[in-house]
């Protein structure tokens, strides 16, 4: 049967306190923005980055929303969701649906519209981002099935996103175990055996290349063309796709990396370590390291992640930071003796090749998730 977005719930929009009064934004109540699902995009949300305060709350048009709300971002962009586990406000860069459940399951909901972002767009307006009106949203019609449908759906695709979320914990846990080894192994071990030496002695770093003009070499297929964007919209150490392609005349024209090779941003978001799973190329927003010598892919990926903070400070540049090749070879770096070296990477490894597993895992649950959505939805 189809229903009107308004005739299933009540939908609520948010608002944001004076930024000016410092006693508006406190520790109290959570208050969603989009940026914060760009950063955990989770199917649940019970924190956001920044709280306000009961004060600002009552001096703004945010609005506080129950459990099981379905928040879906209506501006820049559109169509980021998530379901409240805790009562919560946002700022006006959502709709959120409180759900008449008598009508349709909020979980249901949730991923009915998931299959509509796209045709939402095309209904939003707007010369700077397009944002899509209450009144709009108030009037869009969905097909909803009985309640029992509706429980079948969301168990099935429930269960998915339950494998997924528990895989990334997983990924998680075993980032962590490293990032502890090494600073345990590394950062505060007993360095008498060891030797200083410099990271450009000890590994080959170059460049990416860009053919110009850029736009004229892209295409829709060809060689994967590595952004930072595909490599900053997760935490993954690995780097698995990518959104554009380069085509063969401009192939030759840049730099090709092999899986297992290790790159680097040098801008935008500079010191951002991936390790590479496919054949690409890279632009000269890139740094690239083979032919290591007494060391391997894994160590130096974590001495860079450790040694970030001090890179960027050693960066320069206008508009933001760029991480010349030189200030990577310059880098000052333990060298420990053979066989901790070993030590540790084996464990660094092992724990990097159960995360890609994990998340390759991850990849076919969310395949497969897909073609259920369709499936299911159209």
């Amino acid at each position: 049967m189809k229903y009107k977005i308004n005739d299933i719930g009540q939908i609520v929009c948010g608002g944001t306190p004076s930024t000016s009064v410092k006693e508006y934004w406190d520790n109290e109540i959570v208050w969603l923005t989009p940026k914060d699902l760009s950063i955990n995009k989770s199917k649940y949300t019970t924190q956001s980055s920044v709280m306000i305060s009961q004060k600002g709350y009552q001096n703004s048009s945010a609005k506080l929303v129950p459990i099981n709300t379905v928040l879906m971002s209506s501006r820049a962009p559109i169509g980021y969701l998530t379901i409240a586990k805790t009562e919560l406000c946002t700022n006006q860069g959502f709709k959120a649906i409180i759900c008449n459940e008598k009508i349709i399951n909020h979980e249901f909901l949730y991923y009915l519209l998931q299959t509509k972002v796209e045709d939402l767009k095309t209904i939003s307006t707007g010369s700077t981002f397009l944002e899509l009106s209450t009144n709009t949203f108030k009037n869009y019609e969905i097909e909803v099935p009985d309640l029992q449908e509706q429980q079948h759906i969301v168990n099935i695709l429930g269960s998915i996103d339950d494998k997924i979320e528990n895989n990334e914990k997983m990924i998680k846990q075993f980032e962590t175990l490293n990032r502890l080894y090494f600073h345990k192994n590394y950062i505060l071990a007993d360095k008498k055996d060891w030797k200083i030496e410099l990271l450009g002695n000890c590994v080959d770093i170059t460049r990416g290349s860009s053919p110009r003009p850029i736009q004229d070499y892209l295409g829709n297929k060809g060689m994967p063309w590595v952004k930072i964007s595909d490599a900053t919209e997760n935490d993954s150490n690995y780097l698995t796709k990518t959104k554009e392609f380069i085509k063969e005349d401009g192939i030759n024209l840049s730099k090709t990396v092999i899986p297992n090779t290790l790159i680097v941003s040098n801008s935008a978001t500079p010191g951002l370590p991936k390790i590479m799973k496919i054949t690409a190329c890279v632009h000269d927003g890139w740094l690239i390291f083979t032919n290591y010598k007494d060391l391997t892919k894994e160590f130096v990926k974590y001495v860079i992640d450790f040694n970030k903070k001090e890179l960027i400070s050693s960066g320069n540049g206008s508009v933001f930071t760029n991480l010349k090749t030189e200030i990577l070879k310059a880098l000052k770096i333990y060298l420990p003796p053979k066989n901790i070296l070993e030590q540790m990477n084996n464990y660094l490894k092992a724990n990097l090749d159960i995360q890609y597993k994990l998340e390759c895992n991850n990849i076919k649950l969310q395949e497969l998730k897909q073609l259920y959505l369709k499936k299911f939805f159209g």
